[in-house]
Order: structure tokens, then C-alpha cells, then sequence
């Protein structure tokens, strides 16, 4: 039997985040060649319909991403499903009439649309029984979802490392974080991060964006003004081969800490984009980086989070979710993130 392959559908605005975190499990489990994530890679001058429909055709599986935007209407009309153009429409009717299997995977609490609410081809949808994807249970959701797509595509599944979850034992505790501690309780875990590694980024208190403290200037802050560091000082390790995710990228506009692996690069406080420069940090997160900081001695915090919005970095673990130069708060999509700090701080 060929390689299976998986085809995801999903909203940028809607689901970046957890695209991302769900398509990077995946490709560790099956190879990249066999997940299309994006249509970001149609040639300008070809018929997108055409180039969906013949990608959906090659797939076993087609992952439908909704979270709690997939359905809100436009500003001046319905939900988007409901134009006859719309590509995640034609990537899931596409699917539905060569009958492959189509999964929704409800992301972080978001639930199935009601099959009146839907365009008359999508109805069947509606009917499909889904696999949810939450935050706090990400790794062993996502395991789940591993295993019904193997089953799905002919490849049995691979025995997942639970190590994680075994040993969380003596290393951790509860601890109040540094100047966040009138705040939130964080946990901190220990182990050496070997590599490269860079300090002095920071906690601004302002927005909640993690920034780099290292120089004089203090970039722009989305709150106004400069970033006002506080709490932890924080040392990231880069440019290294690891479990954890790369494309986190200093911004020479603003001073923070942005995603910088898809296309579009966000919302800069200083105005248009994120403009990346220097290091390619590699972040740890979820039961891999709590195992990996538990193992070896290294102070860490959790609840840092992609903002879905700006595509920064910000601490989440505060009831105020800080400033977003998208506008509002920040939203959080995606893994949990664990930064290793000097214990002193």
C-alpha cells in the first residue's frame, strides 16, 4: 500500500495557531510529504478551485480545523461558507463527493455547526463525528487523533512516549513567579538547556509580550510607549535541533519575540509586519518541555502562548490577557509554551 496522505482544512484567522501545533505532531508521526496544510502554495495565475479540488482528490483523510470563529458572518453578510467560492467550502464539498473521510477536529471547546446552518452540499458534514482538541489535554488529544488517521489511511500506530506524564514527580512544585507573583501560580520544572542561548528577554507588563531587554532601546510596545520589563529573565535556547518548535524570531521594529513560520508575519506595534532579525529560537512546550526541564535542573515557565492576532509571543497565565497591536487583548492558539529563567530572578 502507498503512502496515505492527509489534507488540512482550516481558517488563518480562525485556527493558525493550533494548525500549526496540530500539523507539526503530525509530521513527526507521518512524513511531510504526506499532510498538505496550505493553498498559500498555488502559483499566482492558477485556477485555485481547480488546484483544491485536485489536491483534496490525491488525500485519504481531509482534517476540517473549527474553532470559535469557523462560522461568524462577514460585516456585510453571512458566514463565508455560504459563497460558493469560499476555498474551505470547496475543500470540504470536494472531499464529501469523492467520499473520503472527513474528520472535524473541534478545537478548544469550539462545537459542530448545525446541519441547517450550513450550504445545502456541506450538510453532510454536520453529520460527521468529530475528535476535539483542547489545550489542557493538547498531547493526548492529539495522540488520539494520530490513531484514528493511521487506522484511516492503512498505517498502524506508533507507541506514543508517555514519559511526560510518568514523571511528574519530586521536581515539581508550585511557585510564585517573579513579578508576577501578586499574580498567578506558575510551576517550576529543572533541566540544562546545552546549546545556544541567549538571555535578558523579558516580561513587559504593559502588554504581556515577551521582549528582549538586551540593549538600551526597549522597542515599541503595543500598550504605547516602550516595553516595561518585569519578573523573570528569561534565556532562550536557538539555532539548534530539538523536540520543541522553531521560527521564533526577535522583530527589529518592535523588540518582541514573533512566530515567524507562516506567510504572513503578524502585527508589529511599530507598525505593518514583523520585521525578523538574528537568532531562530527554538521553544519548548507541552509534556516534552515538562519532561525535558523536569529531567535535568532547569527553572521554567509555562503559559506562554501564541497569539493568534499579532502572532507574538504573551504570557497567558494572568485572568488580563495584555494589549494586542491587532487590536484588544491577546488570543491565545496553540501550545503551551515553558521558557527556562534563572531561578533568582
Amino acid at each position: 500500500m502507498g503512502e496515505g496522505h492527509i489534507f488540512i482544512s482550516y481558517r488563518r484567522e480562525d485556527s493558525a495557531g493550533y494548525t500549526r501545533a496540530i500539523y507539526d505532531q503530525l509530521t513527526k508521526h507521518f512524513s511531510k510529504s504526506q499532510v498538505f496544510m496550505d493553498v498559500d502554495t498555488i502559483e499566482p495565475g492558477l485556477p485555485f478551485d481547480e488546484v483544491i479540488n485536485q489536491a483534496v482528490a490525491r488525500c485519504d483523510v481531509l482534517l476540517v480545523m473549527v474553532g470559535a470563529r469557523w462560522m461568524e458572518p462577514r460585516a456585510d453578510s453571512g458566514p463565508r461558507l455560504n459563497d460558493p467560492k469560499d476555498y474551505v467550502r470547496i475543500e470540504i464539498a470536494a472531499a464529501l463527493s469523492r467520499d473520503i473521510r472527513v474528520i472535524p477536529v473541534l478545537l478548544d471547546g469550539a462545537t459542530m455547526p448545525a446541519e441547517d446552518a450550513l450550504p445545502e452540499p456541506l450538510r453532510p458534514f454536520a453529520r460527521r463525528n468529530a475528535i476535539e482538541v483542547g489545550n489542557s489535554r493538547f498531547d493526548s488529544d492529539v495522540e488520539r487523533l494520530i490513531d484514528v488517521i493511521g487506522k484511516s489511511i492503512g498505517e498502524p500506530a506508533r507507541s506514543h512516549n508517555r514519559e511526560g506524564h510518568r514523571s511528574r514527580r519530586t521536581a515539581m512544585y508550585w511557585l510564585l513567579g517573579g513579578g508576577l507573583a501578586a499574580v498567578a501560580l506558575v510551576p517550576v520544572i529543572y533541566w540544562y538547556l546545552p546549546g545556544s542561548i541567549q538571555k535578558d528577554w523579558r516580561f513587559c507588563r504593559k502588554c504581556n509580550a515577551l521582549f528582549f531587554d538586551g540593549s538600551a532601546a526597549k522597542g515599541v510596545c503595543a500598550a504605547g510607549g516602550e516595553h516595561s520589563a518585569e519578573g523573570f529573565n528569561f534565556s532562550l535556547e536557538h539555532d539548534v535541533a530539538g523536540t520543541g518548535q522553531p521560527d521564533w524570531r526577535f522583530c527589529r521594529k518592535c523588540q518582541s519575540l514573533f512566530f515567524n513560520g507562516y506567510p504572513t508575519k503578524g502585527v508589529c506595534p511599530a507598525g505593518g509586519a514583523h520585521a525578523n532579525e538574528g537568532y531562530n529560537f527554538v521553544l519548548e512546550h507541552d509534556q516534552t518541555g515538562w519532561a525535558r526541564y523536569q529531567k535535568a535542573g532547569q527553572s521554567a515557565q509555562n503559559s506562554w502562548r501564541f497569539c493568534e492576532k499579532c502572532q507574538s509571543l504573551f504570557f497567558d497565565g494572568v485572568p488580563a490577557k495584555g494589549v494586542c497591536p491587532a487590536g484588544g487583548a491577546h488570543s491565545a492558539q496553540g501550545y503551551d509554551f515553558f521558557l527556562p529563567h534563572q531561578a533568582d530572578s
